[in-house]
């Protein structure tokens, strides 16, 4: 592989993109009628092949389909017609790449459509296809794809194994500057059958880790077991627990209405439920009254607080006995002053920091680079940045009890591609019935 590119504000892309682009954390929209690529050429002459991991907005029943033309100034590179998921690949003649530093492509995708007119979100956006990855690497005979060689894996490297919070520490190890070309690390989704989570990686990634972090809280332990079976006797195994939190959000409950929505919401539009809301969803009244009704049943509520947040403490003090990362008492000495938590399972990027740094406070790295640096990088790279799209909104008196001090009453949240307010997350809630075709 010559050149990889990742999509998404966390990605390596971003100026790559011309005009016809909507860019979230971990992938970028291409948007409208067309869109402007400029790729950086690894610089050699020959024959190339570009592949892009991408999926079409589709919106049944009456998007079912986009089309996709890629064009290099005149000459067609390909054109597709996508339903799912996939990855497509197009060769790159000489006459294209022969003497130049970068490639202009245009995206055509006549199809694209604006969420708002098929699904009940506040998203005017004309949205065609989103694009994860990109790959540039020279052709052989059939002008496929060569996989990457062992000999271009770092001289110390090896897996996050866990899911999505994994996966983010991945992305974030990958981006430090210090790191570069000397430690990598790849990310192992736990939630697929080993050889399909296999194959996202490159050639020799898992058969020569020198070490593995594993996510105890998971996957399944037959997935986690075939991970182990699979690593090399030489690796190193690591382990943790991605932080859970109830404390914060002390009215979640399990919600009937919770499933997956195809195209629109997976695993489903509202995944934390709220038992106080969910009481209120037979409830006929006007906004006002039902948002009022709502917070007086949420501040009558006899839940005591700090028993939940003593329950989370022990959890974490548990788990943190068990694995090789401490989190416990960073949690307590900052709930108050810092976000750490953006859902019940989603690390604000403070807590993120720190799981990434005792990741890297480890032998392996010691030798690369120093402490203060990595956490130099892991400040610059987080600087003003959010994390997830799933933000649940905190209410009033959790935020008085505990003491919040980055809470305030007019707080926005996202969620997918809405910001709403604690009033407007309820009562979008509360409302809420799934979409059907």
């Amino acid at each position: 592989m010559d050149a990889a590119f990742v999509f998404g504000n966390m990605g390596n892309i971003k100026t790559a993109l011309g005009t016809g682009w909507s860019v979230e954390d971990e992938f970028a929209w291409a948007i409208g009628g067309e869109s402007i690529l400029t790729l950086p050429l690894p610089g050699n002459d020959g024959a190339y092949a570009l592949r892009f991991d991408v999926h079409p907005a589709i919106f049944p029943p009456k998007i079912l389909r986009q089309r996709l033309m890629i064009r290099a100034g005149k000459t067609v590179l390909g054109s597709f017609e996508m339903t799912a998921r996939e990855t497509i690949s197009v060769a790159l003649p000489p006459d294209v790449t022969t003497g130049a530093e970068t490639l202009e492509l245009t995206l055509i995708h006549p199809d694209s459509a604006k969420p708002r007119d098929h699904m009940p979100v506040d998203d005017s956006r004309r949205l065609s296809f989103c694009f994860h990855s990109a790959t540039i690497a020279r052709a052989g005979g059939t002008n496929a794809v060569e996989a990457v060689p062992t000999s271009l894996l770092e001289p110390v490297h090896g897996i996050v194994a866990g899911d999505i919070v994994a996966m983010r520490a991945a992305e974030m190890i990958s981006k430090l500057p210090s790191l570069k070309g000397k430690f990598g690390v790849r990310f192992l989704n736990v939630s697929e059958d080993l050889e399909a989570a296999a194959r996202r990686l490159p050639d020799g990634a898992l058969d020569t880790a020198q070490f593995c972090w594993m996510e105890l809280n998971a996957g399944t332990p037959d997935r986690r077991d075939a991970i182990r079976n699979r690593l090399p006797p030489a690796c190193t195994l690591r382990t943790y627990y991605a932080p859970i939190i109830n404390a914060l959000w002390p009215f979640k409950t399990l919600d009937q209405r919770a499933v997956a929505e195809p195209g629109r919401y997976i695993p489903s539009r509202y995944p934390y439920g709220d038992r106080i809301a969910l009481s209120l969803t037979t409830m006929n009244l006007p906004d006002d009254v039902l948002y009022l009704t709502y917070d007086m049943a949420a501040n009558a509520d006899q839940t005591d607080l700090d028993e939940v947040f003593g329950d989370d403490m022990r959890r974490w003090r548990a788990e943190g006995r068990k694995s090789d990362l401490q989190l416990a008492n960073f949690i307590e000495d900052h709930l108050s002053e810092m976000r750490l938590f953006a859902a019940p399972n989603r690390p604000g990027p403070a807590l993120m920091r720190e799981i990434v740094a005792q990741i890297l406070d480890d032998i392996f790295v010691r030798d690369i680079a120093g402490s203060d640096t990595i956490l130099a990088e892991l400040d610059e790279l987080l600087e003003g940045y959010r994390g997830w799209r799933e933000e649940l909104p905190v209410h009033s008196r959790i935020a008085k009890h505990f003491k919040l001090s980055w809470w305030s009453p007019d707080m926005t949240y996202r969620w997918f591609n809405n910001r709403n307010t604690h009033r407007d997350y309820i009562l979008d809630y509360i409302k809420w019935t799934q979409w059907r075709p």
